[in-house]
């Protein structure tokens, strides 16, 4: 967005010279330069004009940045839920072992959660039965099958 508004300020636009010879640049002439001319309505336009240009490339940039760090949000969150397996977490048509020591899902709920991960389970069940992913009859299945 920058560049588009290359060479958009108020000295060069407008005239008016607020630095001096503080910026080292050459004075330019425009609607503003006169001392008689800052109150007119060619220069208050100038001005107003070139300062609406930039609060929109300001609030512009904000919400770039912020629509930049959303999708690179996503972009990476997707990529690390790939990675951990998770495509498929609240899919009830998968097929579960819960035999304990022999399932492959039993050993990985023990390995993360410890002993006492039938609680977890059921705690997880009721999760999905008050979301109305399952339903009664297969909540009160699975956590049976704990």
């Amino acid at each position: 967005l920058l560049p588009t508004i290359k060479g958009l300020d108020w000295s060069t636009t407008c005239g008016l010279d607020l630095l001096g010879d503080i910026s080292g640049l050459p004075a330019s002439t425009g609607v503003c330069s006169e001392s008689t001319q800052s109150a007119s309505f060619q220069c208050l336009s100038c001005l107003s004009s070139v300062g609406t240009g930039w609060l929109l490339v300001l609030i512009s940039s904000l919400v770039d940045i912020y629509f930049v760090f959303y999708l690179a949000s996503a972009v990476v969150g997707g990529i690390m839920g790939h990675h951990r397996h998770l495509n498929d977490l609240k899919n009830t048509s998968l097929p579960i072992d819960l035999r304990e020591h022999q399932g492959r899902e039993a050993s990985l709920f023990e390995r993360t959660f410890g002993p006492g991960w039938q609680h977890v389970w059921r705690v997880m069940v009721r999760g999905l039965l008050a979301e109305s992913l399952i339903s009664p009859k297969q909540a009160q299945s699975l956590a049976q099958a704990a």
